[in-house]
Parts: structure tokens; sequence; C-alpha cells
């Protein structure tokens, strides 16, 4: 079993982290995702904190920065 280092984004951040950035609200994150729009809320309290950042747009510009999010990954609105 690979071991991430505790700034890693898991699987799961890394798609909503995505979502966020093609411009989803949360609770059409959670829709899609069929999960609560807490755990949505959860999942990019954890992003901010692995990036080490404060907001959504510094967390989406250090990931597309670093090669976490590339444009051809990030989902159109029209797909879901």
């Amino acid at each position: 079993m690979q071991t991430r280092s505790k700034h890693e984004l898991t699987e799961r951040e890394k798609e909503v982290l995505r979502m966020v950035w093609a411009g989803y609200r949360y609770s059409e994150i959670a829709a899609i995702l069929s999960i609560a729009e807490s755990t949505v809320q959860s999942h990019m309290d954890m992003v901010r904190v692995r990036l080490d950042v404060r907001n959504n747009h510094q967390a989406t510009f250090i990931a597309y920065c670093r090669g976490i999010i590339k444009t051809h990954e990030v989902p159109a609105i029209e797909t879901y």
C-alpha cells in the first residue's frame, strides 16, 4: 500500500477541487457525487490545509500552478 504525504491531495479531494475550479457550487458537487454538502465542504477544508491557502481561489490557482489541475481534466458543467 502506498502512503502519501500529509500535503498530498486524495483523489476525491482532487475531484472536488476540479469541480470547484469548473464553477460548480458545493450543492451541485454534492448532488453529482451523491455525497452530503458538508462532505464537499470538508474536502475543500482539507484541500486548503494541504495546500496551505486561505480560500478556494488560492487553492485552485496553486493546484493549477503545481499541475494538480490540468485544463483538459476539468469537467464541463454540461457533462453532468
